[in-house]
């Protein structure tokens, strides 16, 4: 941050974040870590690669139902929600990474439901965990 502002409307200020973005090398890693067994660091993974593969934030992959998985296209099958921050209605085609991850719970309707309270720890934790991917910064 650095103590830098931006100046927003009517004069507001805003403080300066940094964009974080994981590279290509640093998702690789993330995708093939071996956990051992801990399964739930291993949820907290899934889902967050989950958003990764699709773009919907936690809070918006955490409302979604079997209901919300289209699949009357004859070329791949899609998720069909409604983003709840910016109320806009969203079809996002899955990807074989996200189906992968969607047959791994088995189609369940808990497959990717998980309390927030630990999971920023916990995404945290896998980024450092003995594989030096530190998200990158811009």
């Amino acid at each position: 941050m650095g103590g830098s502002v931006l100046t927003g409307i009517s004069g507001i200020l805003y403080p300066e974040f940094a964009i974080k973005y994981l590279t290509s090398l640093e998702l690789i890693r993330l995708e093939n870590l071996q956990l051992m067994g801990n399964s739930t660091l291993q949820k907290a993974l899934d889902i967050f690669l989950f958003s990764v593969y699709t773009g919907l934030r936690f809070r918006d992959a955490q409302f979604l139902t079997i209901d919300n998985i289209d699949k009357s296209s004859s070329s791949s099958d899609f998720i069909i929600t409604k983003q709840e921050k910016t109320d806009d209605l969203v079809e996002i085609p899955i990807l074989k990474p996200t189906q992968i991850i969607m047959d791994k719970y088995n189609n369940s309707e808990d497959r990717l439901k998980k309390k927030n309270t630990n999971f920023n720890i916990q995404i945290e934790s896998l980024l450092t965990l003995d594989l030096h991917c530190s998200v990158s910064s811009e």
